[in-house]
């Protein structure tokens, strides 16, 4: 449960992507956002699933009848997954997306299939009129630091809840879901990184690779935290140093050069 993932009185441990990475390849979203993220319920006939409208007698994404189902809610903001046999042209997304906009006007969309998920964050453009369509994709076995990232900024602890509004709620998922191109840039970095930091770990196993995976995570998670706090509290001349002697091991590891300490 939920409350297994916390540290302390109120206060939630690092995210187990391991975990989270089993969730996601197995599709159970209801048991990802509820209760490893701390959503809640979504409405009981809504939950139950809504039929996709139909043109010409057949399904708008494939030749079988697909139905969309509400996993999880907060504040407003739904969480819809449509099990299909292939992921949909683009306009087809769009169009099953304003549909979907008739029970709930902020959402995110998953469309999932045997081996991907397309995660979609439909973000209403600055004319008030209309959305683009932000997307994130999944491959099972494969994981996706990226998604799971942005999985971490969207969890929501019990302590919130008094003071947690529907604004407040949707500014998070769009923070974390509504990217632009330097964004996925950085992210494109930081897997790269990531499994350059894999290659280098001793002392695990090389057959162990979701333990060495994790414990890079770990690593680059407690190099972020130092950098943010680093940047809290001191000057930009001993924050440029500390970040370029960081720089220097994450490029030095990647280009597999031994460092001195």
């Amino acid at each position: 449960m939920w409350w297994g993932d916390r540290l302390g009185k109120g206060k939630l441990a690092t995210l187990n992507h391991d975990l989270i990475r089993e969730l996601l390849d197995k599709g159970d979203f209801g048991e990802l956002f509820r209760a490893r993220l701390g959503w809640d319920n979504p409405p009981d006939h809504l939950g139950h699933g809504v039929p996709l409208p139909k043109e010409d007698g057949v399904n708008r994404i494939d030749d079988t009848s697909l139905t969309a189902r509400a996993v999880a809610e907060k504040r407003g903001v739904l969480v819809w997954v449509i099990d299909c046999s292939e992921i949909p042209t683009a306009a087809k997304r769009n169009r099953t997306v304003r549909d979907l906009k008739q029970y709930s006007a902020d959402q995110l969309v998953v469309f999932a299939t045997a081996d991907e998920q397309l995660w979609l964050w439909p973000e209403q453009r600055p004319s008030g009129t209309g959305f683009r369509l932000v997307d994130h994709h999944y491959r099972r076995g494969k994981g996706n630091d990226a998604l799971l990232q942005r999985l971490e900024r969207v969890r929501f602890e019990i302590r919130e809840s008094k003071g947690l509004t529907g604004p407040k709620v949707l500014e998070r998922v769009r923070q974390s879901f509504n990217v632009e191109k330097v964004t996925k840039d950085f992210y494109k970095k930081y897997q790269e990184h990531h499994r350059a930091l894999t290659d280098r770990i001793e002392g695990i196993p090389l057959g162990k690779e979701r333990e060495r995976r994790w414990y890079a995570s770990v690593l680059l998670s407690r190099l972020k935290f130092i950098y943010g706090a680093i940047r809290a509290t001191s000057g930009n001349q001993f924050l440029g140093a500390v970040t370029h002697r960081c720089v220097q091991r994450l490029q030095n590891i990647q280009g597999g050069q031994q460092e001195g300490a």
